[in-house]
Order: structure tokens, then sequence, then C-alpha cells
């Protein structure tokens, strides 16, 4: 009887080990999972700050033109400016969908809201003034907020330093479009 005793008691403790292992490899997996969207959305972010800085730039650059340049601008479908933001609101409306359907783990949900509302925002306002036409297009350039893209993309990186804190990312860097970690 002590040996089947004996027996018992090491298979009991052997299944515990396997579960309690089971258990530590599963945290393992998750946070390694979590950190891995995490590394996908700073590199993300950095998409859709790099799309706001374009924009903000042509918007700056407009802000400091001439009544004849502002005017051409206006009238031009053509211009460099409006193929700047043409092709900034075509960026961010991609970022806007892919970072609002992205699968993420629960907690980083918020995060690729706020990248998506930044994206959306610059998209719309691009969007606004590449489609309008004449003395709108004017209009659409002066309404422009962009406190309101950088308070998203702001909010964005206060829970993305957070969550670097908790997951243990020490330094990030985007270099040619990939993330480095």
């Amino acid at each position: 009887m002590e040996g089947s005793t004996i027996l018992i008691v090491v298979a009991t403790l052997a299944g515990v080990a396997i579960v309690a292992g089971g258990v530590v490899g599963g945290i393992v997996l998750w946070r390694n999972t979590v950190k891995r969207y995490l590394v996908l959305l700073i590199a993300r972010r950095e998409g859709v700050r790099a799309g706001l800085e374009s924009f903000a730039a042509v918007v700056g650059r407009l802000a400091g033109a001439s009544d004849d340049q502002l005017i051409a601008f206006a009238l031009d479908e053509a211009d460099e400016d409006r193929k700047a933001l043409r092709e900034v609101a075509s960026r961010m409306r991609i970022d806007a969908v892919e970072l609002a359907t992205m699968p993420l783990p629960k907690e980083l949900v918020p995060v690729a809201d706020d990248l998506s509302d930044a994206a959306e925002v610059v998209m719309e306002q691009a969007e606004a003034i590449v489609q309008s036409e004449g003395p709108e297009t004017l209009d659409a350039l002066a309404a422009v907020d962009l406190p309101a893209a950088r308070r998203f993309l702001e909010a964005a990186d206060g829970a993305i330093a957070a969550l670097k804190a908790k997951y243990r990312l020490e330094d990030d860097a985007v270099y040619g479009g990939g993330l480095y970690i």
C-alpha cells in the first residue's frame, strides 16, 4: 500500500506541475502576443503621425501662401499640394479602416481606436479640401483643426507609454517602415 500511495502522490505532483507549467506557459505566450501587437501599433502610430505631419506641412505652406498661390491652389486640380493632400487622405483612410477593424487583445483596442480616430480626422479634413472647388476649397482649408487629430495621437501616446512600461518594451525606433525593438 505504501508504494501505491507514493505513486499517487508523485502522479498528483506531476499533474500539478504540468498544469502549473501550462498556466505559466499560457501567460508567457499571451504576454508575448500582446507585446507583438503593441509593437505593431507603435509602428502604425508612426504612420498616422507621418500622415498628420504631412497634412500639417501642406496646410502650413498654404497658410503662408500669397493670394495668387491660394487662388491657383483652389482652382487647379493638378496642383502639387492638392496631390499631396489626396495622397494623405488616401493613406489615412486605409489606416483608419485597418486600425478600426484590426483584431487585437482587449487592452490594446483603445489605442487602436485613438489612432484610427486621428487618421480619420486627418482624412476627413484633407478630403474636404481636395473634394471642394473654388472658394469652398479655401473655406475647407480655413476650417482645418489640427489639434483635434493631435489630441487623439496624444491619447494613444499616453496609453502606449503605459503599455510599454507594463510589458517592458524599452526602446522603439522606426526605420524604413519597420519597427525594431
